[in-house]
């Protein structure tokens, strides 16, 4: 018998928002497979609802190029229909969901061809799982995950303050998700700029006494490392690196500044063809980070305890 689960479509509907963004609720269903023609299906059926919100920003940038008339909401429904089957797969879905698109973390181009776009009100598709093909990826996005939230409990006990804060919440999840394909690279690699974006540059300058407000937070961080005896060069170049990467897909070129030499400096093959394994790279090497990150702060703490 095929493990899966059967996703239906039911509505989606603009909600008014005190924000500069526009917000739709979609409303669907899912039902195991196991109980599909079975007499109990009705009452095994699981209703759920999807916030989704896009910026008045990104709307504005998508409109002006030629997303029009319902192409929006044609747009909407495919991204959160792929939202919803990526859930799905990693058994992470639940009643209520929410989905939030900003410049940040979407293509500055409409995504798709919205006639080729299928999704509707009364969509239905069959979304067969299968765990084994995906488990050594999200074991490394877990891992960083895990690592992140140790750091930040450490640091905090250290000095009050987080040392990560992702300006979306969302952002560390999109690290356990593949990149099957370019769009999903940009969301991914999108996502891993943001948790680096995140770091702390007020709580670092004040923990190495820096008043320099030109230093950047990552440059801040190496120094940190530095003095705590760690390898904060290389932790420095390594992210630096990934936001070059990050800078060139999909709102700059690969002209900008740096950007071949990135991909050869954490061998990443240039141009891209596999954005599966490319992603997977990015994450062993942003946990290779973690993880140093993370000894220096352990070690500073014991330190810290014993003095």
């Amino acid at each position: 018998m095929k493990k899966g689960v059967n996703l239906i479509i039911k509505s989606i509907r603009q909600v008014p928002t005190q924000r500069d963004a526009y917000e739709f609720i979609l409303d669907f269903q899912t039902l195991d497979l196991k109980y599909i023609g079975l007499p109990e299906a009705p009452k095994k059926v699981k209703q759920h609802k999807m916030l989704i919100g896009i910026t008045g920003t990104l709307a504005a940038m998508w409109n002006n190029r030629g997303l029009d008339g319902n192409g929006m909401e044609k747009t909407l429904l495919e991204l959160a229909r792929r939202r919803i089957v990526e859930k799905i797969r990693e058994g992470t879905l639940t009643n209520r969901e929410e989905y939030q698109l900003a410049t940040s973390n979407s293509p500055a181009d409409p995504p798709f061809e919205t006639s080729l776009i299928n999704v509707r009100p009364g969509y239905e598709e069959e979304i067969v799982i299968q765990p084994e093909d995906t488990q050594n990826r999200l074991t490394v996005g877990t891992q960083i995950t895990d690592i992140l939230d140790n750091i930040n409990a450490i640091f905090y006990e250290q000095h009050k303050e987080l040392l990560f804060r992702p300006r979306e919440f969302r952002a560390p999840l999109e690290l356990i998700r593949s990149a099957n394909n370019r769009e999903e690279f940009v969301y991914r690699i999108a996502a891993l700029g943001n948790v680096i974006d995140g770091l702390n540059k007020e709580v670092l300058q004040k923990v190495i006494n820096e008043k320099d407000e030109n230093y950047t937070s990552i440059i801040l961080l190496g120094k940190y490392l530095i003095q705590k005896e760690a390898e904060g060069k290389t932790i420095t170049k390594t992210l630096q690196d990934i936001l070059k990467i990050r800078k060139a897909y999909p709102i700059h070129s690969d002209s900008i500044g740096g950007v071949v030499q990135a991909h050869r400096d954490l061998g990443i093959e240039y141009p891209i063809s596999d954005y599966n394994s490319t992603w997977e790279k990015l994450l062993q090497e942003f946990k290779a980070c973690c993880n140093e990150i993370m000894k220096t702060i352990v070690k500073n703490s014991i330190t810290t305890k014993k003095g």
